[in-house]
């Protein structure tokens, strides 16, 4: 069936019902829009009927998978990456999904090597992290693969799989159970509300307390793993356990699979739905018309949740279970069902945006509800030495437990470790297990790594294990379930939320409550304790089915009753007050990381996200003088600077002395775009700015200084300098590589008119084709009647009067020389490198208001010309004759052209290692258009050829750093002089 549905969409239609051109891109557009705004379900659909007339459009192809992946069509959604991957191996989104593809087949070695492409030739895209991040916790990685997450997530910050991918990821390896807390509260308070259309049903309905007739309590469950999943062992038991005289049951089944699971929920519940076709609006709907007393969801933040929903009120009572350990994040969501044995008195509220529901035995119930093969006996009865195991997902098992079994094993002799994941398919994950274990100095024999098995085989499969060694801090649930109820005990380490004590929770119940312990020594101790007294083993494994009859952690009935008491308790105490969204007790991210996020989110054009992530901020940091800035940009952003300016007025003297300096900056640039000098000088003239002013800030303050300063003079030529100037005539070739006859004049007039070069002085200026910069450079280089040779795109203006000055100075001890530069080239794009390794100053365009400039100055050196620099910005290049370039043709790779300026950063970049004084001249007047696209026709390739040639590692992720300091100028005459007067001492 799913190999017809691809077809479906590879094969064009016939017949005469095709529209017209127009109606098929509008279908387009339409699914491109709602994808881009993350509907995904609305999204599937018009990309399902734009994909019957475009059945190879790979762009469409690849987005429509990415909508059957995030409802759960894995294995339609990989059909479709593979022919989308099959029609272009070269368009990046669709290289990354594939790579995500091999990655779930247990491939990802060849998975790296996709991935690494697509990261070298397309640094920016999205998902390159979250893949990345992906392969490293099937590997068993979760602590590494986080961060990467997080930088998924942040890039598509309303994607709400990437922030589901970030929470698991981190609840696996976040020995900070409060920070985890912490991490789901900032998704929730920053998620994208839910939109409410005109004319539809409210989403926060009028809730009757008291009702006019009796009735059964109704209650749904609304999960999309009522299949062959963990969450039916803990579902179904209590489903066929409750009361179905007082209790009415509603299921929602969101998931488009399913089976006899599936069927055998359907048949004891009262109704059923299957709801995985709905749009969001349309089951929001669906819930509300069913007027529910409680509504319970068992996904949380694991896969194809629809969690954001419950930021409405769809039920009296909303409570989450039984699906995901931590909290969701939501205050919206009522209850959290815990047990006694998860509850510290209350420091526990600290761990839960929900109330605490705490049942009286266990927080779950645990039946297979199917015939499982009795517990054997130990099998340290017969091999005479103990077989410790840990069974489940890789990524739960830290360094700290490593280190844990390392120690067992070493006082234990004789002793082995099982390790048993499906992760194990996968021959990588089976090495990168294996290597920090025998680092610990384990001896490989004593290490059995064994694939996953199925049906009666994984039951069988606990007769190898004697004793199971737990996860921390997060805990086996299902595996820990069933290794119990195979007779084999568990050592556990319990910490303060539900997320590490499960294992607590189970043993309890179990009675077995001296299986629990609290450090890792004493973790290590119990297991040596068990080894010591093994002989007690098969009596604990011939009674261990017995204790789970006698408790509510195997009695369905016995929880069921549990689970209804807390339910009538809860419904008998709701009012209309409670039913508001409580005060979280769990903590706030650190204000500088809140911004961090901001700023990375904005950057990446996720304008509305970054704006809630900003309001999050000021509602628990109201005086952070970076957030109060940043929340101007909804004002910016639409010209309104004039409000914007009002704000900060009012903002500057609340906001903590440490940030005065940071809101004045944002001040007086609005004044200067504002045109009003004289108020941009009183708020930077304020004395007690410099009192908790950064480095950077009082550079910046310099910056506006100089530009107030400038504007003052804008009337004279900025700077000019004597034009005379002695000794032999020295001819300068200039190379203009612009296709366009016009703007080639304009560049040219800059050199010859504006900047009227010196009678010493002999300029030959010519135009050049874009496409032919690798010949016409190998010319010049051979040029030997050219003293100096100048290379410059077309996206490049020259506004300084007098350049030619200000360049034959800073050419005295020069080799090379551009407008900005760095230290040196370790990552993809030099240009992101950190503040102190980069250097530089530039004209552009603004893009805040009309007509005028900004002046941006890169890095923290605040001098005329700085030295000792790797590379150069190739869109400006000026090379001084002399015996460094007799070898310079071979810096020239012929690879990187039609690569941006890949080709010039590079010639720098070689010719630097190669000896060549190379020189970055902050006052030049040069001016980079952004808005002057280069020919970047075969810029992959170039990225992926200058990786290669430097040697840099496509997973080296260092921290990106695009920021300079900036100030708005109304003419290129006040830019050209405040970047004079910003570096002249003492400005």
């Amino acid at each position: 069936m799913l190999g017809s549905l691809v077809r479906r969409f590879l094969v064009p239609l016939t017949g005469n019902s095709r529209p017209d051109p127009q109606t098929i891109r509008d279908l387009y557009l339409s699914a491109k829009r709602l994808f881009e705004n993350h509907d995904i379900r609305a999204a599937q659909a018009e990309y399902q009927k734009y994909l019957e007339y475009q059945p190879h459009d790979v762009d469409a192809l690849n987005d429509y998978a990415c909508c059957l992946a995030a409802v759960g069509m894995e294995q339609a959604a990989a059909e479709i990456f593979e022919k989308a991957f099959a029609l272009n191996d070269a368009f990046f989104p669709v290289v990354t999904n594939y790579a995500n593809l091999l990655k779930s087949k247990y491939k990802t070695e060849e998975s790296l090597k996709y991935l690494a492409k697509a990261r070298l030739q397309s640094p920016y895209l999205a998902n390159i992290r979250t893949v990345y991040g992906a392969i490293l916790f099937s590997r068993g990685s979760a602590a590494s693969a986080a961060p990467h997450n997080l930088a998924g997530w942040l890039s598509k910050f309303d994607d709400l799989r990437q922030g589901n991918s970030y929470l698991f990821s981190l609840a696996y390896c976040c020995p900070d159970e409060a920070l985890l807390a912490t991490e789901h509260r900032f998704w929730a308070e920053t998620l994208k509300p839910l939109e409410v259309e005109a004319g539809r049903r409210p989403s926060s309905p009028q809730i009757e307390i008291v009702r006019s007739e009796p009735r059964k309590i109704r209650i749904g469950y609304w999960s999309p793993d009522l299949q062959a999943h963990s969450v039916n062992f803990f579902f179904r038991p209590l489903l066929e356990g409750h009361d179905k005289n007082q209790f009415e049951i509603f299921i929602y089944h969101d998931a488009h699979k399913r089976d006899e699971q599936t069927d055998l929920v359907e048949q004891t519940a009262d109704q059923f739905f299957s709801v995985a076709e709905f749009q969001d609006v349309d089951l929001r709907d669906l819930i509300l018309s069913h007027d529910l007393d409680v509504l319970v969801e068992m996904a949380g933040h694991s896969s194809s949740n629809r969690l954001n929903l419950l930021q409405a009120r769809l039920a009296k009572l909303q409570v989450t279970g039984i699906g995901y350990p931590p909290t969701t994040g939501l205050n919206t969501i009522d209850l959290k069902m815990l047990d006694v044995h998860m509850v510290d008195g209350a420091e526990s509220a600290r761990y839960y945006s929900e109330r605490i529901a705490v049942l009286p035995r266990s927080f779950w119930c645990y039946d297979p509800m199917a015939p499982v093969v009795a517990p054997s006996v130990p099998p340290c009865t017969a091999n005479g030495f103990i077989t410790f195991g840990c069974v489940g997902n890789l990524a739960k098992i830290t360094p700290q437990m490593m280190r844990c079994w390392a120690e067992i094993l070493f006082q234990v002799p004789r002793s082995r470790l099982l390790l048993r994941a499906i992760n194990f398919n996968d021959p990588a994950a089976q090495d990168a297990m294996l290597s920090p274990l025998l680092e610990l100095g384990i001896s490989r024999d004593r290490i059995d790594i064994r694939k996953p098995e199925g049906g009666d085989k994984f039951s069988e499969s606990y007769s190898e294990i004697d004793v199971i060694l737990d996860t921390y801090p997060f805990n086996g649930g299902t595996t820990s379930c069933f290794a119990t109820y195979m007779g084999v005990p568990i050592v556990t380490m319990a910490g303060k939320s539900l997320v590490s004590r499960m294992g607590e929770s189970i043993m309890n119940n179990l009675g077995l409550a001296d299986w629990v312990v609290r450090t890792p020594e004493e973790y290590v101790s119990r297991a040596v304790r068990a080894a010591v007294e093994m002989d007690c083993l098969p009596a604990l494994r011939a009674e261990m089915r017995q204790r789970f009859q006698q408790s509510a952690l195997g009695d369905r009935n016995l929880f069921a009753r549990d689970f209804e008491h807390m339910i009538r308790h809860e419904l008998n105490n709701v009012t209309s007050e409670s039913n508001q969204a409580k005060v979280s007790s769990v903590g706030v991210l650190p204000e500088d990381e809140i911004i961090r996020r901001a700023y990375y989110v904005l950057r990446s054009g996720q304008f509305d996200a970054a704006r809630r992530i900003v309001d999050h901020c000021l509602a628990h940091y109201p005086t952070n003088g970076a957030a109060n800035v940043l929340w101007t940009e909804r004002l910016t952003s639409k010209g309104k600077f004039q409000e914007a300016a009002d704000y900060l007025e009012r903002t500057l003297p609340i906001v903590s002395q440490s940030d005065h300096a940071k809101v004045a900056i944002n001040l007086s640039r609005l004044h200067l775009l504002l045109d009003r000098a004289d108020e941009a000088r009183r708020v930077i003239e304020n004395r007690n700015l410099l009192a908790g002013a950064s480095e950077m800030d009082r550079l910046q303050l310099r910056q506006i200084a100089a530009c107030i300063r400038a504007g003052s003079a804008a009337a004279m030529p900025a700077n000019v300098k004597n034009n005379s100037s002695g000794g032999r005539t020295q001819n300068v070739e200039v190379l203009i590589f612009c296709d366009d006859s016009a703007l080639y004049q304009l560049i040219a007039d800059d050199l010859t008119i504006r900047g009227a070069p010196p009678a010493s002085l002999k300029i030959h200026v010519r135009q050049l084709s874009e496409g032919l910069k690798l010949q016409a450079y190998e010319e010049s280089l051979d040029n030997e009647g050219a003293d100096y040779k100048i290379w410059i795109q077309k996206n490049v203006r020259i506004f300084n009067t007098s350049f030619w000055v200000d360049l034959m100075e800073a050419m005295n001890s020069s080799d090379l020389l551009s407008v900005t530069g760095a230290q040196s080239w370790r990552q993809s794009d030099w240009r992101l490198s950190a503040v102190a390794e980069k250097s530089g100053s530039l004209i552009i365009p603004s893009g805040e208001k009309k007509d005028f400039y900004e002046v941006q100055f890169f890095g923290n050196q605040p001098q005329l010309t700085i030295s000792g620099v790797g590379v150069l910005g190739g869109e400006f290049l000026v090379l001084k004759s002399g015996a460094w370039i007799s070898e310079a043709k071979s810096y020239l790779e012929s690879e990187l052209e039609q690569g941006g300026t890949h080709l010039e950063d590079y010639f720098s970049h070689a010719a630097a290692a190669a000896g060549a004084r190379l020189a970055v001249h902050q006052c030049l007047g040069v001016s980079v258009d952004w808005r002057v696209p280069l020919d970047e026709q075969y810029l992959g390739e170039a990225r992926m050829r200058a990786a290669e040639l430097l040697g840099i590692n496509a997973f080296d992720f260092p921290e990106e750093n695009n920021s300079a300091l900036t100030v708005p100028v109304r003419s290129v005459d006040v830019a050209v002089t405040t970047q004079k007067l910003f570096l002249e001492r003492g400005a």
